[in-house]
């Protein structure tokens, strides 16, 4: 009971305390990654969400980010449209695994796009692959411009 209320005081002041700890070189638990996360989704003013997610997210890249951010992150994210909680599945045929693929471009070193090979090496090799596409951002290309190099619509 008191442990709830110390995280819903502390979410309360969501995402400015963890962009403090950020901002110290400090890691953030599942928690207040999930906190800041979901109130900055819930910022209404666009300009405001905008810049408050950019400093999260740069804050998060810069130090190097753990499990536990990025699970709080992602928690926070997929809740939006209760995927968490959906029922539908994807089927594939023998219970095979599907594998979805995104890959963020941000790794301090311009390089080609290379999670979208790495996507076709596994599905040449049998793997089931759903992968998120998208021009560059910060590499030489995205996985968009990558497969529109390949001919591929």
């Amino acid at each position: 009971m008191i442990d709830d209320m110390i995280i819903n005081k502390c979410a309360k002041k969501e995402p400015y305390e963890s962009l403090y700890k950020l901002n110290l070189g400090l890691s953030l638990n599942e928690t207040e990654a999930y906190n800041a996360m979901k109130r900055i989704l819930n910022i209404k003013d666009k300009d405001k969400r905008t810049i408050l997610m950019t400093m999260l997210l740069n804050g998060i890249m810069v130090k190097n980010p753990n499990i536990s951010e990025v699970k709080g992150l992602l928690k926070a994210s997929l809740e939006l449209d209760n995927i968490l909680n959906s029922k539908s599945k994807i089927k594939i045929s023998n219970n095979d695994i599907l594998i979805g693929l995104a890959g963020s471009g941000k790794k301090g070193t311009k390089t080609i796009n290379i999670s979208t090979p790495s996507a076709i090496v596994a599905a040449t090799n049998g793997a089931h692959i759903i992968k998120a596409c998208s021009a560059s951002t910060s590499s030489k290309t995205g996985s968009s411009d990558f497969l529109s190099i390949l001919g591929i619509d």
